[in-house]
């Protein structure tokens, strides 16, 4: 695979600034921002402001890639992030390169892309492909074999030899 010149021209803005809930992916236009929609899905012990049913106000993440328990207050710094289980890059890398604009915009908010995450985790999987990186919580390698091939599916993204060995290796584990 010759990524040489589309690799080094990725830039995080080519997939459309910030959140955005102007997207056909799932949970676009639903007047909600992304992250709202990532943390309403992903969090336990939710509670919602009651004049803006959108904005979280506090709940508690059970993170998938390491167990720990995270909780999440409105506008306080917060250990949680959230993740594109195929990151931007590892995306660009695989083919999101010769998208239109609208198609990466729509992929960077694609609720079936996106998942709240531990931040320290989060950054160290980076966009690393699972051939270099696997969730440190081996209970999760199952659903996210399963997820990371589904994106690349619905994307029709590329899979790389070395990446295909280390999907077989998380899907391997699924009972």
């Amino acid at each position: 695979m010759a990524w040489g010149k589309n690799w080094q021209t990725y830039q995080r803005s080519e997939f459309g600034e910030g959140w955005s809930d102007e997207t056909d992916a799932p949970g676009g236009r639903n007047g909600c921002d992304t992250r709202d929609d990532v943390l309403r899905r992903d969090l336990r012990d939710l509670r919602e402001d009651a004049r803006n049913p959108c904005a979280v106000l506090s709940g508690t993440l059970r993170d998938p890639y390491t167990g720990r328990e995270l909780p999440y207050h409105y506008r306080r710094a917060s250990q949680i992030q959230t993740d594109h289980v195929v990151a931007l890059g590892a995306a660009w890398r695989a083919g999101a390169w010769a998208w239109t604009p609208d198609r990466r915009l729509t992929y960077a908010n694609d609720l079936d892309v996106l998942l709240a995450a531990d931040k320290e985790t989060n950054y160290a999987k980076s966009s690393w492909t699972p051939d270099k990186w696997k969730p440190p919580r081996k209970e999760y390698w199952c659903e996210y074999g399963r997820r990371w091939t589904g994106i690349k599916a619905k994307y029709a993204l590329t899979v790389t030899a070395p990446e295909k060995r280390a999907l077989q290796e998380l899907l391997a584990t699924c009972g």
